[in-house]
């Protein structure tokens, strides 16, 4: 009878066992279907490239690099044997060093952020490469580089000098004119000296 009994428990045990477990794979299954929805719809490319830079998974947005790499690279990409990429940014995540790069095409810009990531369960080493639309980005900066070359040209065409002293980053900027007027070397880094002390003591 005591027998019996123990074989009931242990057999009631393993029930109780297999149905947890299933239920933590049902939550796990939950867990990873939401997790490759979010993977495959985010508007940031992502692709994961094992230690010798052989291309191990991506998710859909990264399609925006990938379509602008050679037909004959595609098959077994390999991130240190593309042209895609120059040597330096190659060395440099072949070491693990961060590397950020600007890749620009006919119809849109690219930045690379890479990073190198250790998984420390299996202590596998691999680079993340993420991928983002720099397009409207670096339109706005070629919009904003033009109005600042038309507007020096005009204070220099002028002969009217304009400087400015940015608060935040402590950086100054000065027009040709400035230098010329107040026959200041533009290598001179207090370019504020031939103001009138009031207006010096305002800007500093």
């Amino acid at each position: 009878v005591i027998v019996l009994v123990i074989i009931l428990i242990l057999n009631l045990r393993e029930k109780l066992y297999r149905t947890r477990l299933a239920r933590s794979m049902d939550k796990y299954k939950k867990v990873y279907d939401e997790y490759q929805i979010l993977y495959e719809n985010m508007p940031v490319g992502l692709a994961f490239f094992d230690s010798v830079g052989n291309l191990q998974n991506r998710n859909q947005s990264s399609e925006l690099f990938f379509d602008k790499v050679p037909e004959n690279e595609l098959p077994g990409f390999n991130l240190f044997q593309t042209k895609m990429l120059d040597v330096q940014s190659k060395m440099k995540v072949s070491k693990n060093m961060a590397v950020n790069k600007v890749l620009e095409f006919d119809d849109r810009t690219l930045r690379l952020i890479f990073r190198y990531i250790q998984d420390e369960t299996s202590d596998s080493k691999n680079t993340l490469m993420m991928i983002l639309d720099y397009t409207d980005i670096q339109k706005e900066e070629m919009a904003k580089n033009r109005i600042h070359d038309i507007f020096s040209f005009a204070m220099d065409a002028s002969s009217l000098g304009v400087a400015e002293y940015n608060v935040i980053t402590n950086s100054r900027y000065a027009t040709d004119a400035w230098y010329k007027n107040l026959c200041i070397d533009e290598d001179e880094e207090d370019i504020y000296r031939s103001v009138v002390k009031e207006n010096r003591e305002r800007i500093e």
